[in-house]
C-alpha cells in the first residue's frame, strides 16, 4: 500500500506554529507526511505561521473562559462539534495532541496530571486539577483510541503505570526528532585559557525545567574552580524570574528566541523535575553541545554519548563536578544525532496510520 492510499489524517493542536515544543513537533510531523504524500488536515483554535497550502487548515473560535482548563474544555468541545458536522472526517484517522474527546491516535506530550506531590495532595478540592485529570482519562482511555504515543520511555513507563487496562502494545514511543545532518561547532571552549566558562539554559517552564537548580550549580562551579563562569537564560522573560537571578551579575537574560545559539556555549544544564522529552537535549547533541541533566529527562532514553545525567538528589557540589568533567571531555563535544524528524514521520507512517488502512 503507497501513502498515496492511506486514510486522510487530520490532527489536532490549539496552536498552529512552532513557538513551543508541543508546536514544533507537529509542525515537522504534518510537514513531513505531506512530503510523504499523506492527505493531511489540521483542526486548531490559532494559527500563528501558515502551513504548507496542501495542508487544509480549520479553525474554531478562541476560547474566552478565564481559566486555561477551561479553555480547554471550550476547545475540546468544538472540535467534537466540528468533526460530527462535517462528513469530511468520517474516513479520516483523527489524531489529537491536545485533550481531544474524539480521535483514534493521540500523542502524550506533557507530564502526567497529579505526578507531583504537591497536586496529589490538593486533587480532592481544586476543580481545575479534577477537570484536568478527567480529560487527560478521556484523552488516553476513550474506547476509540488504538494508540498512546508517548514522546519518550520515560513517559510511557509513567503512562503503563496510570493506565495498565490500556493493552502495552497500544503505546508506541514517538521521539521528538532533529533534522537530519550534524552540524558543526564553530567554537570549540579552551582548556585553561581564562576565557570564561559559558553555560546555557532553555525553557518557558522554568520551575518545572529547573531554573534555580542551574543557577545553584554555576554559582558552585565558580567557588569550587574559580573560574568567571556564566549563566545565559533564553525561554522566559526577565520579568517572570526572581530578582535574586534577575539581578545576578554572571546571569543574562534573552528571552524566547526562534533559535538558540547552542554554539557559543559550553554545556547545557537542564535539572529539570519533569520532562517527558526534552527537544533541547537533541538539538544540543545536534552541534555537540554537552548536556548535563537530571535523570527526570526523557530524552536520556537515547542514549547520548554527550549527556550526564544527574539524580536530583544530589549536592550542588556533584552537580558542579559532573559538570567540570563533562566540559573537558573531548568526546561530550562530538555532534550526534540518534532520531530525525523523518524517522517520526516513518514511524508513523508505517507503525501507526497504516493499521488504520479500512474504516473502522
Amino acid at each position: 500500500m503507497t501513502t498515496q492510499q492511506l486514510r486522510p489524517v487530520v490532527h489536532i493542536v490549539r496552536r498552529l506554529g512552532r513557538s513551543g515544543g508541543m508546536e514544533r513537533y507537529v509542525w515537522e510531523l504534518i510537514h513531513g507526511l505531506t512530503e510523504a504524500g499523506l492527505q493531511v488536515a489540521v483542526i486548531c483554535e490559532v494559527l500563528e505561521t501558515t502551513p504548507d497550502p496542501a495542508i487544509q487548515v480549520y479553525q474554531v473560535q478562541v476560547g474566552q473562559r478565564p481559566k486555561r482548563w477551561q479553555q480547554m474544555l471550550s476547545f475540546r468541545h468544538q472540535v467534537s462539534e466540528l468533526l460530527a458536522s462535517d462528513p469530511i472526517f468520517a474516513d479520516a484517522i483523527i489524531h489529537s495532541h491536545e485533550r481531544s474527546l474524539r480521535h483514534h491516535v493521540t500523542t502524550f506530550h506533557g507530564p502526567l496530571i497529579l505526578s507531583s506531590m504537591v497536586d496529589r495532595i490538593f486533587a480532592g478540592i481544586s476543580r481545575r486539577l479534577q477537570a484536568w485529570r478527567e480529560m487527560e482519562c478521556t484523552e488516553v482511555m476513550s474506547a476509540g483510541v488504538g494508540y498512546v504515543l508517548p514522546v519518550s520511555k520515560w513517559s510511557k513507563k509513567q503512562l503503563r503505570q496510570r493506565y495498565p487496562e490500556r493493552d502495552s502494545s497500544q503505546f508506541i514511543v514517538a521521539w521528538p526528532g532533529v533534522h537530519g545532518f550534524v552540524a558543526e561547532r564553530s567554537y570549540t571552549p579552551g582548556k585553561d585559557t581564562g576565557r570564561t566558562h559559558r553555560f546555557v539554559f532553555v525553557g518557558k517552564e522554568w520551575r518545572r525545567k529547573g531554573l534555580k537548580r542551574a543557577s545553584q550549580i554555576v554559582h558552585t562551579y565558580r567557588e569550587m574552580f574559580q573560574v568567571d563562569a556564566s549563566l545565559d537564560i533564553y525561554g522566559t522573560q526577565s520579568s517572570d524570574l526572581p530578582i535574586s537571578i534577575r539581578k545576578c551579575p554572571w546571569v543574562f537574560i534573552h528571552g524566547w528566541k526562534a533559535s538558540v545559539p547552542y554554539e557559543q556555549y559550553d554545556a547545557l544544564i537542564h535539572p529539570a523535575r519533569q520532562e517527558p522529552f526534552g527537544m533541547i537535549v537533541a538539538e544540543a547533541r545536534q552541534v555537540g553541545l554537552p548536556v548535563l541533566c537530571s535523570d527526570q529527562v526523557g530524552a536520556i532514553g537515547l542514549e547520548f554519548e554527550g549527556v550526564v545525567n544527574c539524580p536530583l538528589a544530589k549536592s550542588a557540589r556533584h552537580w558542579a563536578t559532573e559538570l567540570w568533567h563533562l566540559r573537558h571531555s573531548e568526546r561530550a563535544r562530538q555532534p550526534e544525532v540518534k532520531w530525525t524528524w523523518r524517522d517520526l514521520v516513518d514511524l508513523h507512517i508505517n507503525s501507526v496510520y497504516r493499521n488504520y488502512s479500512t474504516p473502522t
